[in-house]
């Protein structure tokens, strides 16, 4: 439940270009300051078709490379400069399917027009 709750806020986030606050996962609340992104994995690389997936959503989102992985990084919890930087994400299928059907939503809008 959180974690589609949390997706969904960051990927409309992403998709609208809205900073949004910035969010331990409750971290500082429970007093465990150390975050995930500090816990160390061994270095792992995107299927070609899962980058294919994830361009295919920067290019419908209308955002420079830069921006879609500036909006992945507020979304994911970690730094992106490229996509094999995704690797380690275990919910990576569910932000992209938060994405992608967020971008429907908003071209079913602008469709309506």
């Amino acid at each position: 439940g959180s974690s589609i709750t949390y997706g969904r806020r960051y990927a409309l986030s992403a998709i609208l270009g809205i900073a949004s606050e910035e969010d331990d996962d409750g971290n500082h609340a429970s007093g465990n300051n150390e975050s995930k992104q500090h816990k160390t994995e061994q270095k792992k690389t995107l299927s070609k078709d899962m980058i294919a997936e994830l361009e295919a959503l920067r290019v419908r989102a209308m955002q420079t490379e830069a921006e879609f992985f500036a909006n992945l990084e507020k979304m994911c919890k970690t730094k992106v400069v490229t996509y094999d930087d995704l690797s380690g994400i275990k919910n990576l299928d569910q932000v992209i399917s938060t994405i992608d059907k967020a971008l429907s939503k908003k071209e079913l809008k602008e469709g309506a027009k």
